[in-house]
């Protein structure tokens, strides 16, 4: 007899099979319009190595960027630092630590930070005039245990830009919803990010990457397997697919794979590799970007 649990992991593995064989969203006349578009990169060596599909993922303080809700599962302190190499020598950073304050509340605070190097610049012809960017948002986060099955969040963030002499701030904040069903092991997450302010430089205002993510994770009854499916609805850009697997070869050693549907440079195909010692997590995600290049992030964790 096929029972919930089996036809649940069948379609997610049907799903992530689809998308691997598809065609990629075609991209949105709209893509790269809003301001703060830093805030979109994926966040962590794990849920990037999973295809960015990360907004019903419970226990984990990356959470901090995907869905604050989730972060009400955590039972102890967690700092995280993840180092990401992205395209063309930019470099992208986020820090995070998270704490219980009791057994129904998680506060959790973030930094994220992106640098774009020396830039090639020129006043005229004659004279080179070379500048840097870069872009930091700082969130506040907590998290709250409403029931055994529900949990809700929201961060409080703030953003700031500078590109050469010119700056742009602004404010925003992020809700989420993270419902463990009657299904062991399958939970729903949903989460509304980057409602806020609009991001002026100089006399041109733009507003923020406005997106609404919806997923589902499921634990295999083995404990081994997490298989993992967004759908992100952006203002900017066209509709947004994202699956994963992460599969435990043993209690310490991790594999991940993933795709991102708006990843079609390179078929948006992902991968990872995950190692945990005492009280120590590595985690490293390889995602390429076919002629464009190749990214790598590298992230430690630490709970206590």
């Amino acid at each position: 007899m096929i029972n919930t649990a089996s036809i649940l992991t069948g379609a997610c593995i049907l799903s992530i099979l689809l998308n691997m064989s598809g065609n990629a969203e075609a991209t949105s006349s709209k893509a790269g319009t809003k301001g703060g578009q830093f805030l979109k990169i994926d966040v962590g060596a794990r849920p990037a190595a999973m295809g960015g599909a990360f907004v019903a993922v419970d226990g984990d303080v990356n959470a901090i960027c995907w869905n604050p809700a989730s972060l009400g599962s955590i039972k102890h302190q967690e700092f995280t630092f993840m180092h990401n190499e992205w395209l063309n020598d930019v470099r992208y950073e986020f820090v995070g630590y998270a704490k219980p304050i009791n057994d129904n509340r998680v506060i959790a605070g973030g930094i994220t930070y992106l640098g774009s190097g020396n830039i090639e610049g020129w006043k005229d012809q004659n004279t080179q005039d070379d500048f840097s960017a870069g872009d930091m948002a700082v969130t506040m986060s907590y998290a709250r245990k409403m029931n055994e099955q529900m949990l809700v969040g929201a961060n409080a963030r703030l953003i700031h830009q500078k590109i050469k002499n010119s700056t742009a701030a602004g404010v925003a904040m992020d809700m989420g919803i993270l419902y463990s069903t009657r299904v062991k092991g399958l939970n729903v997450g949903v989460a509304l990010r980057n409602l806020g302010t609009r991001m002026k430089f100089e006399n041109e205002a733009d507003s923020l990457p406005l997106e609404l993510k919806g997923g589902i994770a499921f634990n295999m009854p083995d404990k081994k397997s997490l298989c993992v499916l967004d759908i992100t609805i952006p203002i900017d850009n066209a509709v947004r697919i994202n699956t994963g697997v992460e599969y435990h070869l043993t209690p310490k050693l991790s594999l991940r794979t993933g795709y991102n549907s708006n990843n079609d440079i390179d078929k948006g195909l992902s991968a990872g590799i995950g190692f945990g010692t005492e009280g120590l997590q590595f985690d490293y995600a390889f995602v390429p970007y076919g002629d464009v290049d190749n990214t790598h992030r590298a992230s430690i964790g630490r709970r206590f």
